[in-house]
C-alpha cells in the first residue's frame, strides 16, 4: 500500500520494437480483420489496408521525400488519409494532424507556416460550425502565401474525392495520391523500401498534433512513435474481446481518437468502422445517423465526442427505435463526468470506461472498465500505466501524501517531445529532470489509483487548519450531485485561516436543503477540512456570474461574508 503519491510499474517490460516493425507484424499475421468506411462504403482487411499504405510509401519515396520531412493532411476523410497516416510511420515522416475549426483558413495558414511541411495531402470535407469546404479554403490560403513570397509546399497531393467534386479546381503540378500508388512500386523497389524503413529507431519523432480553439491558433505539440507502439501493446494485454470499434470523427486525420483507435485496433487485430459525422449541425440529426450505424453494422464499442455520448446515453428514444442491444462500451474523454452519468452509461453499455489524458501526455493514465472498479473508487479515472513514473506534488513540489491533492507530474514513454517552435513553453512544463508538470489538480489512493478534480490555473486556495484548500476540487464534487445546478466554494477569514462556506444553486424543486448538502459533503469528499461551516443557497437571478455561466468568485464572496 502507498503512504505518499508516487507510483512506478515495471512489471510489463516496454515495446522493443519500432512503429515501422509494429505495422510490418501486423501486416504478416494476415489477421482477416477489416477496416470500414461507412460513406461511401470501403471495406478492406488489415493486410490490404497496409499494401496500399506501403504503395503510397513508394510513391512518396518516388517524389523524394525522406525521414524527417513533414507531410500535412487537411480534409482527407476516406481511406487515404489512413494510407497517407501508415506510410509516414513506416519511413520515418513526421504525419500532421490538425483540427479544422472555424475559422479554418486561419487554422489552414498558421499550421502551414508553422510545420512548413514537404507535402500537403487535401480533400474535400466541410468543417467547422459553419461547414467551410477545405479544398476552397486551403486554395485561398495558398494564394495569400504566393503574394507574400513564403516558400511554396514542394509537393500538392489530392485524394479521389476531389477529382469527382466541381468545387474543386486542380491546379498544374498538382498530383493525384491514386497516382503515385500506383506509379511509386513501378520505380521503387521493396529493398529501397525496405533500406528506408531500416533507418527508423523507436523513438522516431513522428505525429504533429494541431489542435485549436475557438480563436483559430493551433497549439502544435510534436510526439514520438514510441507512444504509439507502447500503448497499442499495453491494449493488447488487456483486450477485453471486443471486436468492433466505431470511431465517429468530423475530418480523420485531424481526430486523435481515430488515430489511436486504429493503431489499437491494428495491434489488437479488431475491425474497425469509420463513419465521418454528418455535415448537419445539428445534434439530434448527427447523432441519429451514428446510432443507425452501430445498429447497421453491429458495433460493439464506441468512442465518441463527449456531446455525442451524453446525448445517446441520455435519449431514450434512440433505444427504443434502434436496435442496440450489440453495444457493450462507450469509450468517453476530455470531460468529468458525474457518478450518476457514468452509471447511467454502464447500465446501457456495462463494458464502459473514461479516458483520461492530454495531448502532451497521451496513454499515461491507463482507464479502467467501470464494471472493474470498486464502488469506493468508481469515480477514478484509472492507474499509471506501465513504465510511466507519476507522481503528486504540493505547492513547495514535494511528494505529496496519499489522497492529498496536488498538481500532476508524469515521466516516461508518453511524453510529448516539444512544441513547435517554442522551446520556452516546453521548458515550462518539463523539467530538467524529465518530469511534465501538467497543470492539472489530482489525488492518488493507497493503491495507485488516479483522480482528477480539474485545472490548477482555475484554483482558488484557501487555507484550513494550516492546510491549503482547493475551491475547484470541492466544487468538482458538488457538481456531480444532481439536485445542484451550479456551485462555488468561498474561503472568509476567521482570524487564523479560512471557513470553506458553498454557495449553492440548487435545481428548481428539488427540495435540496442545507442538512442534504452537509451530508453529501461528508460522505463524497476526501478530506473533513473540505466539509462546509456554511451553506447558502441562491437562484441563477441573484448570483452574479461570468460570460461563461460561473458564479463569480469574487463578488460572491462579498456576498457570502455579509450574510455570515
Amino acid at each position: 500500500m502507498l503512504t505518499e503519491s508516487y507510483y512506478y510499474d515495471t512489471r510489463y517490460p516496454e515495446c522493443k520494437q519500432t512503429l515501422c516493425e509494429m505495422l510490418e507484424e501486423i501486416y504478416l499475421c494476415d489477421s482477416g480483420s477489416h477496416f470500414t468506411w461507412v460513406k461511401p462504403h470501403i471495406r478492406m482487411s488489415h493486410k490490404e489496408l497496409y499494401e496500399q499504405s506501403m504503395a503510397v510509401a513508394k510513391g512518396l519515396l518516388s517524389l523524394g521525400l525522406k525521414r524527417g520531412d513533414t507531410v500535412c493532411s487537411f480534409g482527407s476523410q476516406g481511406p487515404e488519409s489512413m494510407f497517407m497516416l501508415i506510410a509516414c510511420a513506416s519511413l520515418g515522416i513526421k504525419f500532421c494532424g490538425t483540427y479544422l475549426y472555424a475559422p479554418v483558413k486561419k487554422v489552414l495558414r498558421t499550421t502551414i507556416t508553422k510545420v512548413n511541411p514537404t507535402a500537403v495531402l487535401v480533400g474535400n470535407s466541410t468543417s467547422g460550425n459553419n461547414q467551410e469546404h477545405v479544398f476552397i479554403e486551403f486554395c485561398k490560403v495558398l494564394e495569400e502565401l504566393a503574394a507574400e513570397g513564403l516558400p511554396k509546399i514542394s509537393h500538392i497531393l489530392y485524394d479521389s474525392r476531389v477529382e469527382g467534386d466541381d468545387n474543386c479546381q486542380i491546379l498544374d503540378g498538382w498530383i493525384s495520391l491514386t497516382g503515385i500508388a500506383s506509379s511509386g512500386p513501378q520505380s521503387i523497389s521493396n529493398e529501397i523500401l525496405s533500406k528506408a524503413k531500416s533507418i527508423l529507431s523507436k523513438d522516431e519523432p513522428f505525429l504533429y498534433l494541431c489542435s485549436s480553439g475557438s480563436t483559430g491558433e493551433p497549439k502544435i505539440v510534436l510526439t514520438s512513435s514510441r507512444l504509439f507502439t507502447n500503448a497499442s501493446n499495453i491494449a493488447r494485454s488487456r483486450h477485453n474481446g471486443v471486436k468492433k470499434v466505431s470511431a465517429i470523427s468530423e475530418v480523420t486525420e485531424g481526430d486523435l481518437r481515430t488515430i489511436i483507435t486504429a493503431f489499437r485496433c491494428l495491434r489488437e487485430k479488431d475491425d474497425l468502422v469509420i463513419l465521418h459525422s454528418s455535415s448537419s449541425l445539428n445534434l439530434d440529426v448527427v447523432t441519429d445517423e451514428i446510432v443507425s450505424t452501430i445498429e447497421k453494422y453491429r458495433i460493439e464499442k464506441v468512442f465518441l465526442r463527449s456531446d455525442y455520448t451524453a446525448a445517446i446515453v441520455n435519449n431514450k428514444e434512440f433505444w427504443q427505435k434502434y436496435d442496440l442491444s450489440c453495444l457493450t462500451s462507450f469509450s468517453v474523454a476530455g470531460n468529468l463526468w458525474s457518478s450518476e452519468f457514468k452509471k447511467k452509461m454502464q447500465q446501457v453499455a456495462p463494458h464502459s470506461r473514461d479516458i483520461y489524458g492530454g495531448t502532451e501526455f497521451l496513454g499515461a493514465i491507463e482507464s479502467r472498465l467501470f464494471s472493474q472498479l470498486p464502488s469506493n473508487r468508481f469515480m477514478s479515472v484509472g492507474k499509471p500505466a506501465y513504465n510511466v513514473e507519476v507522481k503528486i506534488i504540493d505547492e513547495n513540489g514535494a511528494i505529496a501524501p496519499v489522497n492529498a491533492k496536488g498538481e500532476l507530474c508524469i515521466r516516461g514513454w508518453p511524453l510529448f517531445l516539444e512544441y513547435k517552435d517554442q522551446p520556452e513553453l516546453t521548458a515550462k512544463v518539463k523539467d530538467k529532470e524529465g518530469w511534465l508538470h501538467t497543470g492539472d489538480m489530482v489525488s492518488m489512493d493507497e493503491c495507485g489509483y488516479i483522480y482528477v478534480y480539474g485545472r490548477m490555473s482555475n484554483a482558488q486556495r484557501w487555507k484550513v487548519a494550516s492546510n491549503v484548500i482547493y475551491s475547484i476540487s470541492i466544487e468538482t464534487v458538488l457538481l456531480k450531485n444532481p439536485y445542484i445546478r451550479s456551485a462555488v466554494v468561498l474561503g472568509t477569514d476567521n482570524g487564523h485561516g479560512h471557513d470553506i462556506n458553498y454557495v449553492i444553486e440548487p435545481v428548481p424543486d428539488s427540495g435540496l436543503t442545507v442538512e442534504d448538502v452537509t451530508n453529501y459533503a461528508k460522505e463524497n469528499m476526501m478530506s473533513s477540512l473540505e466539509w462546509p461551516v456554511r451553506v447558502f443557497f441562491y437562484t441563477s437571478m441573484q448570483l452574479p456570474m461570468t460570460s461563461g455561466s460561473r458564479p463569480k468568485g469574487f463578488a460572491n464572496r462579498y456576498n457570502t461574508r455579509n450574510r455570515q
